[in-house]
């Protein structure tokens, strides 16, 4: 990874990462907050559904609701994927003043 970094100028991402990709990667996604909506009709099939996420593409061109749409979270999925209470936050301190995860719970 450091190699493409440095050889080529690009900015490295993961959709996890580690303590042996930390000081390569500048963020990693999917490593606090697992995808859930596969799970759930509402969010991936139900197009009437206040919980649907959106398509992946824009047929008039500009930002795809699946990325910029604001939705609710049932109250099931919050509880297992979101509650404060099963947050570990000294993941986030190891690492310093590094921002290495972001999460979309898409």
């Amino acid at each position: 990874m450091a190699y493409i970094r440095d050889r080529y100028g690009l900015v490295i991402g993961s959709e996890g990462g580690n303590d042996f990709s930390a000081p390569v990667i500048a963020f990693a996604h999917g490593m606090e907050l697992p995808s859930f909506s596969w799970m759930d009709e509402d969010m991936k099939s139900n197009k009437d559904s206040e919980y649907y996420i959106g398509n992946y593409y824009n047929p008039s061109g500009g930002a795809v609701d699946h990325f910029v749409k604001r939705i609710p979270i049932k109250e099931q999925y919050y509880t297992v994927f979101a509650d404060p209470c099963y947050d570990i936050p000294l993941f986030r301190l190891v690492y310093n003043d590094s921002v290495i995860t972001s999460y979309h719970w898409d």
